[in-house]
């Protein structure tokens, strides 16, 4: 087995723990346990299908948290390692 990194990044606006809503860009880094030799254009195609349904839309509240966002990117088949940044805050939450 290896483990295959694939990397995408959106923007979409959701609201802060006051309530108010604003935009981020996130930048998605996640990790697959896959069979050696397995095309990683298949993961970074599963990432962009996820990432590409929230682009430019406001984030329902299940998603308001960078940890919610690693969460959802979790499910996605032989994830095993995420993690969102929002480069211009400089935060970065890890979910493995």
């Amino acid at each position: 087995m290896i483990l295959i990194d694939v990397w995408s990044d959106f923007t979409a606006s959701h609201r802060c723990a006051e309530g108010e809503l604003h935009e981020h860009d996130w930048e998605v880094v996640a990790t697959f346990r896959a069979p050696a030799y397995t095309d990683a254009r298949i993961y970074r195609l599963a990432l962009d299908t996820l990432l590409a349904g929230w682009e430019w839309t406001e984030l329902p509240p299940e998603l308001d948290w960078s940890e919610d966002i690693c969460a959802a990117v979790m499910k996605l088949t032989d994830c095993v390692d995420v993690r969102v940044t929002r480069q211009g805050q400089r935060i970065a939450v890890r979910l493995a």
